[in-house]
């Protein structure tokens, strides 16, 4: 893409949409919009006054709408405003006796109880081949075998159903 410098008058059309970080077309739109770029009495647009412009532009599209929407905030009906608040603090209160009553955990609370039995299934689990080690010694015949594994592994999942509520790990 070929560069080029101001002329003596000002930038040209191009120029000055490559300057604004837009394209042609788009910059071609703006000037038929609400707040054109400035030209100067020779049809082209001065450095300076460009530079106002995009700032200005900026300014109109990323700050006046967040200054806007502040401003209708503020005039909100007092009404309005009161309802807001009463139905937080009774989102608020509801939710606190919900904590109360059981009815409703904390996400870390019930993250260490899932950590927790997750590791539990998990180290026992890695027992059962320790134990069927043991018990399999000089035992030849697949059905023995399965059977003996078998019975293992239902004996940990037993366990493991009738104390998970129970905060120790299996050892």
């Amino acid at each position: 893409m070929k560069h080029t410098l101001p002329t003596v008058e000002g930038l040209n059309q191009k120029d000055a949409a490559r300057l604004a970080g837009m394209h042609v077309d788009t910059f071609r739109k703006l000037l038929n919009g609400e707040y054109p770029p400035p030209k100067n009495s020779h049809g082209y647009y001065e450095l300076e006054a460009l530079g106002q412009w995009i700032r200005d532009k900026a300014y109109r599209d990323k700050v006046l709408p967040v200054l806007t929407a502040e401003s209708d905030q503020a005039k909100l009906d007092p009404a309005q405003e009161r309802a807001r608040k009463d139905r937080a603090l009774a989102i608020r209160t509801e939710t606190e006796n919900m904590v109360r009553s059981g009815q409703l955990l904390e996400l870390d609370t019930v993250t260490a109880a899932a950590f927790d039995m997750v590791f539990r299934v998990k180290a026992r689990l890695l027992r059962i081949p320790a134990v069927a080690a043991n018990l399999l010694t000089g035992i030849t015949d697949r059905v023995d075998i399965q059977e003996i594994i078998e019975r293992e592994i239902r004996n940990a999942l037993e366990e493991m159903s009738t104390d998970w509520t129970s905060p120790k790990v299996d050892k």
